[in-house]
């Protein structure tokens, strides 16, 4: 991804030193070993947001505010956040006051997380504490329609699904800049890494 921009970043006092992240799952809403946390997301404004970690896959999916089901399971088609998938529907693109939403393509029947998604690819700003000191931006999947839910079935299926794999691929290219934060990232899954 290209960016084409400018900002203003204070100098550290040794470009040496790495400060890790800080990030802490969400107590309130991880469930049985999933875990759960509150990144910022540019596009959505509930503060309250949470998202599920895929550490299988690398891209995101968000569920779109206008987000619907084509009907399946003995359920009508009707809006995301009812019966069968209760989706928490947060993103919306048009909420763009950082100016780093763009629209880039359309995808039909990707799989996630057992969801079968139709919508809008996207790139936003995902900031991952909420000092807003680690953020990046990234392509995201807007879910638009729903045409299968094989994993969260009439369970709380957040307001997303963070695809953890891009983290990794970072730590692999950018080693020595990162290696904290990563391990902090594994830890949340009692993953051991040598």
């Amino acid at each position: 991804m290209t960016y084409v921009g400018n900002a203003a970043v204070t100098a550290a006092s040794n470009p040496f030193v790495v400060t890790p992240v800080t990030l802490s799952t969400d107590t309130l809403t991880s469930r049985n070993g999933l875990p759960t946390f509150n990144p910022t997301i540019a596009g959505v404004t509930n503060t309250a947001a949470y998202y599920l970690m895929d550490f299988t896959s690398d891209y995101t999916m968000l569920w779109n505010t206008a987000c619907m089901t084509t009907g399946f399971g003995g359920y009508t088609a009707s809006s995301c956040e009812n019966a069968p998938t209760l989706m928490n529907l947060d993103f919306d693109q048009t909420n763009n006051s950082t100016g780093l939403i763009h629209a880039l393509t359309t995808f039909t029947d990707i799989s996630m997380g057992g969801f079968t998604v139709s919508g809008t690819r996207y790139t936003t700003q995902m900031c991952l504490n909420a000092e807003s000191t680690s953020c990046k931006i990234l392509y995201i999947y807007s879910g638009e329609s729903v045409s299968a839910d094989n994993w969260l079935f009439n369970s709380d299926a957040t307001s997303g699904i963070i695809g953890m794999t891009w983290i990794f691929l970072l730590e692999w290219t950018h080693r020595s800049k990162h290696l904290d934060f990563y391990l902090l990232y594994c830890s949340c899954q009692n993953l051991i890494f040598h």
